[in-house]
């Protein structure tokens, strides 16, 4: 049996988040070991995904030419270039209300044939001095080849910058617009895959009130908890397909890619 292996790209220091926030030294550390604990157990179980991000069919759920279907349900995509796009996929529920500053739960199923054709709202962040986004904002975006392919391809997951308080699963607000997606890499022959995660003080602050609602008594990761919900969903749609397990790869821009470079 062949080795599952996965890479990260190095980085440097990552920019502190949106807002002045205390971090213990003693907590941060905790945070960093819990989180690569559970990274690694989510990373290294993501298969290589059939023709589909998933085959096996959710209940009442039919696949067709543009249609896949995910635990939650099925979702219609768009034909991009050389791709099929499935946008604003929810990997978790909103962490609106009791949910704030809380691990991320998994995303409930919804009935029919979900529009996948557009970005579903990024989280909440500064451009140009005003704040953008909405707090509805964990979702994901797949890209796989127009044609179903008839051999399981790489996931390549890409971990945008934005140094934790900045930035989307879409693209950046900064330089013009800049978009994220998978036209260009798709037709080398694997899947893309982009996600939001929380950022600033709804995604990092850490605080021991916080930290004493968690059996892990830690706070202040729940950005990089986002992360493993994003990894987890993958993980669990692609074993559903019967796929193959081998390697993955996770693309990383800026300093993002820290919390899983650093041990």
């Amino acid at each position: 049996m062949r080795q599952e292996r996965i890479w990260f790209a190095q980085v440097d220091r990552a920019h502190q988040p949106l807002g002045e926030y205390r971090k213990v030294g003693r907590e941060r550390t905790m945070n960093r070991r819990a989180i690569l604990n559970v990274l690694a157990t989510a990373a290294f179980g993501i298969a290589f995904l059939p023709g589909g991000i998933v085959a096996q069919q959710a209940t009442g759920c039919t696949a067709s030419a543009d249609v896949v279907c995910t635990e939650q349900g099925a979702i219609r995509g768009a034909i991009e270039g050389q791709t099929l796009a499935f946008k604003g996929i929810p990997y978790a529920q909103p962490p609106v209300g009791s949910l704030r500053w809380k691990p991320p739960l998994a995303a409930g199923h919804w009935e029919g044939v979900r529009d996948g054709t557009r970005y579903a709202a990024f989280c909440p962040q500064l451009a140009a001095r005003e704040v953008v986004g909405n707090e509805d904002c964990l979702y994901l975006n797949v890209w796989r080849p127009r044609e179903n392919p008839d051999r399981p391809l790489p996931v390549m997951l890409w971990l945008h910058g934005g140094g934790n308080h900045a930035l989307t699963g879409q693209g950046s607000l900064q330089f013009g617009g800049v978009l994220y997606n998978g036209q260009q890499l798709v037709p080398a022959g694997v899947i893309f895959v982009s996600y939001n995660i929380r950022l600033g003080v709804l995604g990092f602050l850490a605080h021991p009130a916080l930290g004493a609602e968690r059996p892990e008594k830690i706070s202040g990761n729940y950005g990089s908890l986002d992360q493993v919900a994003t990894l987890q969903w993958i993980h669990r749609n692609s074993r559903r397909s019967g796929a193959i397990r081998h390697a993955s790869f996770c693309l990383a821009h800026q300093r993002v890619a820290e919390i899983s470079a650093r041990s």
